[in-house]
């Protein structure tokens, strides 16, 4: 996806709880390039500007899985402290 998707799918996927600023993203964007998580796939000029696509790599996604995991044993963790005995 490029920028102004990414923004646009996690404005629709949160149920427009969530919503971000350009500056934002594209700070992520760079921190995770460098850390080899995503990828430039390509780049495409659209209307005069620029758009540069990204996808997760392998390394990405093996993160990803992790923190998913990580944030459910969080969540399974608090719930159970949540439950009377």
């Amino acid at each position: 996806m490029h920028g102004y998707g990414i923004i646009a799918a996690v404005k629709e996927l949160s149920g427009g709880e969530m919503t971000l600023k350009v500056p934002t993203l594209y700070t992520a964007i760079d921190r995770l390039t460098k850390e080899g998580l995503i990828e430039s796939t390509f780049s495409q000029v659209f209307e005069g500007r620029t758009r540069n696509y990204f996808g997760i790599t392998d390394i990405g996604k093996r993160a990803l899985e992790n923190e998913v995991e990580r944030m459910e044993q969080a969540a399974r963790r608090v719930r159970s402290q949540l439950r009377p005995s």
